[in-house]
C-alpha cells in the first residue's frame, strides 16, 4: 500500500496535477464541499444518521472537485464507520461501503482518462485541447 502511493507521489502525473492546481481555482469549492460533508457526518451522530448519505455524496463529489478529497473521503468514511454508535452500525457500514465504492470507481475513471488521452495524444483535437491547457497554465505563473 505504502509502495503505491509513493509510485503516485512520485510520478509525472501528480506533479503536474499539482502545478496546474493553480490554474483550476478550486479551493473554495472544495474547502465548501468537503466542509459541509464533514459537518453533516459530525452532527448526524447523534441525531440517528440523519445526514449520513448526503455527507457521504458531498465528499464523493469533493474527489471530483481536488484530488485530494481522495484521501480525505476514505478518511472520514473509515472514522464515520469507527466512531458510529452501535444503533447506528448498519448505517455507517452502508455509507461507509458507499464512500469507498464512490472513491474507487473515481479513480477509476480518472486513471481510464488519464490512459485514453495518452493513447490518443496523436488525435488531432486532443493535442489541441492539451496545448490550450498548457498555454493558460503556462501564462498564469
Amino acid at each position: 500500500m505504502l509502495l503505491a502511493i509513493q509510485k503516485v507521489a512520485l510520478s509525472n502525473h501528480a506533479h503536474e496535477a499539482f502545478r496546474l492546481s493553480g490554474a483550476q481555482l478550486s479551493d473554495v469549492p472544495f474547502f465548501a464541499v468537503v466542509t459541509v460533508g464533514l459537518w453533516l457526518y459530525v452532527t448526524s451522530l447523534p441525531r440517528r444518521g440523519r445526514y449520513f448519505e448526503i455527507a457521504s455524496l458531498l465528499l464523493i463529489g469533493a474527489c471530483w472537485v481536488r484530488v485530494a478529497g481522495i484521501p480525505l473521503a476514505l478518511g472520514a468514511g473509515l472514522g464515520l464507520i469507527w466512531q458510529a454508535p452501535r444503533t447506528l452500525r448498519r448505517r455507517a457500514i452502508a455509507n461507509g461501503a458507499l464512500v469507498l465504492i464512490g472513491v474507487v470507481v473515481t479513480v477509476a475513471l480518472f486513471v481510464w482518462r488519464d490512459r485514453w488521452i495518452h493513447n490518443n495524444s496523436g488525435n488531432q483535437a486532443v493535442r489541441l485541447v492539451s496545448a490550450a491547457v498548457n498555454w493558460k497554465s503556462a501564462t498564469m505563473y
